[in-house]
């Protein structure tokens, strides 16, 4: 049986995940959501600046993309709640747009069978989500059934719990300070 996803989102990480999924078995993308026109999706992902050419024919169409003869299905909703998930046997959803990481506005996936929402991003302090879970540090206590919305934290904390996990176990950290410059996001 394989995990049906979505990615709200088709920006860099959305389009970084559709990659890595489609060499995972067991994983299928089974829609997404982005309110860019279709066509420049498909240039985006075709003629990616980081990952160079998508490996294979992708191009716009009717309602989606068609990826190596498979068709996406691609939602132009701005309003997580009014997009139809259940229609497409979706399961878990990445929340890949940035905006949606109050856990009352990524929860607005969690309908029609929709289980779990990923966050790519940290959870709004203010509306946090039910579980931050760091690959290496954390995953084990995870649980997807008693936490729906889920965090993955941030690319800065992901790379730093690692180093600071090591520095710990090794040398013990009693204090710890660290500054990041960030781009502007909405």
């Amino acid at each position: 049986m394989s995990l049906r996803f979505a990615i709200n989102g088709f920006g860099r990480v959305g389009r970084a995940l559709l990659r890595a999924a489609r060499e995972l078995p067991g994983i299928e993308i089974a829609a997404c959501n982005d309110i860019v026109p279709l066509p420049q999706l498909a240039r985006l992902l075709a003629r990616d600046t980081v990952h160079g050419s998508f490996p294979g024919r992708v191009e716009a169409v009717e309602g989606g993309l068609q990826i190596d003869g498979s068709f996406l299905p691609v939602f132009q909703e701005p309003d997580p709640a009014r997009i139809d998930w259940p229609r497409h046997g979706v399961t878990a959803v990445v929340e890949a747009t940035g905006r949606f990481l109050a856990r009352s506005r990524a929860a607005a996936h969690l309908r029609g069978g929709v289980r779990t929402v990923i966050l790519s991003a940290n959870a709004d302090p203010a509306d946090p989500a039910d579980f931050t879970v760091c690959l290496g540090l954390n995953q084990d206590a995870w649980e997807p059934e008693r936490a729906p919305v889920t965090s993955n934290a941030s690319c800065t904390t992901n790379a730093l719990a690692l180093v600071a996990k090591v520095l710990d176990d090794g040398f013990g950290v009693r204090h710890a300070l660290m500054s990041t410059v960030h781009s502007y996001t909405e």
